[in-house]
């Protein structure tokens, strides 16, 4: 397992949410996840992991078993906490479930069509266009869709995209890395269009072709199936 000191916390601000130690310790081993600074079949023991951190094994094993929730961990038949190897198979059931979940999200939008969710959606195609690495393209990409899967405004829909929501962006930044090795960061941005045409149509209460444009968005990466 890859685990460094983290670096000492700033000042603190009446401006800053002040996270409590289980969450700053979910965030940093989920940032290292999604990276691949701990990369999948990996163990985290526990001790190991609240030694590196410097905090206690309390605030570890909750981080731990939140992870696992989201997907990111399992346990063996030893009970070791293992970092889930997400592969081809799970890339394609994935995309399965988007397409069925953020079309209708997409059609619901166009219906519903939430001023304040559109201008959220605005800005994160504008922050999609001026990224600067791979890890940062996946990361707005998923908001784009969480965005658009809140403002469909049906928390069953919400409920059942947050299952996928992590593993997909774990994908989604080996795909962005795959990609810009491929061609180049700037040509790594060809969602920008599809994210704007979608916002488009959803602004135009085109439900229909809301939905048709999704379904079409998620099927480009149908080729870009990790190994």
């Amino acid at each position: 397992m890859s685990l460094a000191p983290t670096p000492p916390p700033v000042a603190s601000s009446p401006f800053i949410v002040r996270l409590s130690v289980t969450d700053q310790v979910l965030s940093e081993l989920r940032r290292r996840i999604l990276h691949g600074v701990i990369l999948g079949g990996e163990t985290i023991p526990e001790s190991q992991c609240a030694e590196s951190l410097g905090v206690s094994r309390v605030p570890v094993r909750e981080a731990l078993m939140a992870l696992e929730r989201e997907g990111l961990l399992h346990k063996d038949h030893r009970g070791r906490t293992i970092v889930r190897s997400l592969g081809g198979k799970d890339y394609e059931e994935i995309l399965t479930l988007r397409l069925e979940i953020e079309g209708m999200a997409a059609r619901l939008c166009a219906t519903a069509r939430n001023e304040e969710s559109l201008r959220l959606l605005e800005i994160n195609i504008d922050a999609f266009g001026a990224a600067k690495s791979a890890e940062e393209l996946a990361h707005l990409d998923v908001e784009f869709h969480r965005l658009l899967c809140t403002a469909a405004g049906h928390p069953w829909l919400l409920s059942a995209w947050n299952t996928i929501r992590w593993p997909f962006e774990a994908l989604l930044v080996r795909n962005f890395r795959t990609y810009i090795d491929a061609t180049s960061l700037e040509e790594s941005k060809v969602s920008t269009d599809d994210h704007r045409r979608i916002l488009e149509a959803i602004r135009s209460n085109k439900a229909g072709e809301s939905e048709l444009l999704m379904r079409q968005h998620i099927s480009r990466w149908t080729d870009w199936k990790p190994a």
